[in-house]
């Protein structure tokens, strides 16, 4: 199952108004879904209510998955942990030091595996990718990519503290990182077939330097 919380979210084909925006991430993830052979049993868009949040959560604890976006950090509306907590899932991490994705949640409730996805939209992808997947392989034993090693085709660098997961693409043996990794922008993904492990502490990455490489297609 799928929810989706946001105040500011729009149906698409509905009329944009003023402080809105389009509702993308269940396209995304109904996308990367049948990527897998797989179908979501509803698709759910909240407002950013507590109880209403938690009555869509009750409503799916039949699903095997529930993947939450949207509302998982701190902020004054981000009420995904509150409505989780009121329907008694089990928290098994909250937060990761990683970008993009930081407030990745990850819980059960019974065999029920819950999933608290960040809102923007290139990050709830990503984290879809790196974790989802995952627990997805486990449950349905089949192996969905590969990992392999490659060399960087590009230099590239950022800031210590957070391990980066860099949309990028491959070419034979090597990975090129590519321009516009901000968790808002999805360009990328129109190209990207892989995720390139950059690790937390280190800033720079030379053209050569062999990394570990997240294929996605």
């Amino acid at each position: 199952s799928i929810i989706i919380t946001g105040k500011e979210l729009i149906i698409p084909g509905n009329d944009l108004e003023p402080g809105k925006i389009y509702e993308s991430n269940s396209v995304t993830l109904i996308a990367a879904l049948k990527q897998l052979g797989l179908q979501p049993t509803a698709v759910l868009v909240t407002d950013d209510d507590k109880n209403e949040i938690a009555d869509a959560i009750k409503s799916q604890l039949q699903s095997d998955f529930i993947l939450l976006t949207g509302g998982v950090s701190v902020g004054d509306y981000d009420f995904v942990i509150p409505a989780l907590e009121q329907n008694n899932v089990q928290t098994i991490f909250h937060k990761l030091k990683q970008k993009p994705g930081k407030p990745l949640y990850f819980g059960k409730i019974k065999q029920t595996v819950v999933f608290g996805l960040p809102g923007n939209p290139a990050s709830v992808l990503t984290c879809f990718y790196q974790y989802v997947t995952m627990a997805l392989s486990t449950f349905t034993h089949k192996e969905y990519f590969k990992t392999t090693q490659l060399s960087l085709a590009n230099d590239y660098s950022k800031k210590a503290g957070l391990t980066h997961f860099a949309r990028g693409k491959t070419n034979g043996h090597e990975v090129t990182i590519l321009k516009g990794q901000e968790s808002y922008m999805m360009h990328t993904y129109s190209v990207a077939d892989c995720l390139v492990e950059l690790p937390e502490e280190q800033i720079e990455f030379k053209k050569g330097e062999t990394l570990l490489t997240y294929l996605i297609s």
